[in-house]
């Protein structure tokens, strides 16, 4: 079976055990413990933003705020999903979906505790970086293996965004 994205396929198999040289399973992210004080936080940026609207008569911000708590609350009722990978002589696989090495660009792990994730960057326009969570994996076994067939990126980090969110807890 194939699925189509963009102007290229990916193919979709299951990854054999005899095939893999390595498989695992790991959150699809980190899922962050978030303590009463997290939350009192939240609150009262939500009131001092919902206040400030109100005060200046924004009722479009007013509506914006309320809608982003709403995303938000749902979005931490939400856990993350399991997913397996799989890293074959051939390509990668997440979950059922496989990406040949022609189809990924280079690699790079941030390893820098309690940070410990590869990133997958691949040719795809969009969506261009898969991120996986290493978890209990041996991030200089993933990396050389991975080295043998996809250039590594040694110079690049984690992405400001994940910081900002890993500081945040969200």
């Amino acid at each position: 079976m194939e699925e189509k994205e963009g102007n290229k396929e990916l193919e979709v198999k299951k990854v054999h055990p005899e095939e893999a040289l390595l498989i695992w399973s790991a959150q699809e992210y980190v899922e962050h413990e978030r303590d009463t004080k997290w939350f009192i936080g939240a609150g009262l940026l939500t009131f001092g933003l919902l206040s400030y609207s109100i005060y200046t008569r924004d009722w479009f911000f007013v509506g914006v705020v309320i809608i982003l708590v709403i995303v938000t609350l749902k979005y931490l009722k939400m856990k993350p999903a399991l997913r397996r990978y799989g890293i074959t002589r051939t390509g990668i696989s997440v979950d059922e979906k496989f990406y040949s090495y022609d189809q990924l660009h280079s690699f790079w792990i941030v390893y820098q505790p309690p940070v410990k994730s590869l990133h997958i960057l691949t040719n795809r326009k969009y969506l261009p970086v898969i991120d996986v969570q290493l978890e209990d994996q041996d991030p200089v076994l993933i990396k050389s293996i991975l080295k043998k067939f996809l250039p590594e990126q040694e110079k690049r980090g984690e992405a400001p965004m994940d910081k900002l969110s890993r500081m945040l807890r969200f």
